[in-house]
């Protein structure tokens, strides 16, 4: 039976779990400490914990298990389109468990990083002479309903983690989408991002319009982050999109090793 329960039940559920004496599996990377007054769903037994997020129809599955068998009882009791994530440098990790468990692998992720992105503003950068500092705004709210055309009409929410409209809204106001228009007002382009000082994400990236706006589009955002003295940056790509490769890589951002399995009911 589905329960509400804290952060803090669930980190000693999983020092439970540890203090079994049997591996943990999980394809967890939520940091509990960080939310210590969100409430979650989960499913729980003696040896797992099943922590649910519904996003519009599909439901994303985080787990804890020291028994394959005993978390698959649970799995094929929920109602719904499952989804579970692995995020790991073997590709194939826990896929024979939790195919057992009734789902199917849809698609991997590769992991693209740069150690050091302010590169491409060096002189001898094949992209520079693409820099116009005067490419790209902060989407605002008059620009959500075409933004959420637009990714609601690109990807898939079960690899790319599509919000509603009123989370689009959250992030539109928390500044995440870098856009270009053109003169009808219409968006041609627009990069879905987070960056601390140390880190700079591509979540979401579109483009419909002219290469070389494009590069200046990202170029113009690289810059924000690179004088704040930033750095790393990285992205996922679906395995196959050469596109998507062939871009990353001219802001010097290549395969660094690191997968995302993602699996579906």
């Amino acid at each position: 039976m589905i329960k509400i329960t804290t952060s803090e039940n669930i980190i000693a559920k999983i020092s439970f779990l540890k203090q079994q004496k049997k591996k943990v599996y999980t394809n967890s990377n939520i940091i509990f400490t960080k939310f210590p007054f969100k409430k979650w769903s989960v499913y729980e037994s003696e040896k797992s914990l099943l922590i649910i997020i519904v996003e519009k129809q599909i439901i994303r599955c985080t787990f804890y298990t020291i028994d394959f068998e005993d978390l698959k009882k649970i799995i094929i009791n929920l109602k719904g389109d499952l989804v579970i994530e692995v995020v790991s440098k073997d590709k194939d990790n826990m896929k024979k468990e939790i195919e057992e468990m009734g789902l199917k692998r849809i698609v991997i992720q590769k992991r693209v990083s740069s150690k050091d992105v302010s590169d491409v503003f060096k002189p001898n950068s094949s992209i520079i002479n693409y820099y116009n500092k005067s490419i790209g705004s902060i989407a605002t709210d008059l620009d959500v309903e075409q933004i959420n055309d637009m990714l609601w009409n690109t990807f898939d929410i079960k690899s790319s983690h599509l919000k509603s409209k009123e989370k689009l809204i959250e992030q539109i106001e928390n500044n995440e989408f870098y856009i270009y228009k053109d003169e009808n007002n219409k968006i041609e382009m627009l990069i879905q991002y987070k960056f601390s000082p140390k880190c700079f994400y591509f979540n979401q990236v579109i483009n419909i319009g002219e290469k070389n706006l494009f590069h200046a589009l990202t170029l113009n955002l690289l810059k924000k982050y690179c004088a704040q003295g930033g750095k790393y940056a990285y992205a996922w790509i679906n395995d196959g999109n050469i596109a998507s490769f062939k871009y990353f890589e001219k802001y010097t951002l290549v395969e660094d090793g690191v997968y995302n399995s993602i699996y579906s009911s």
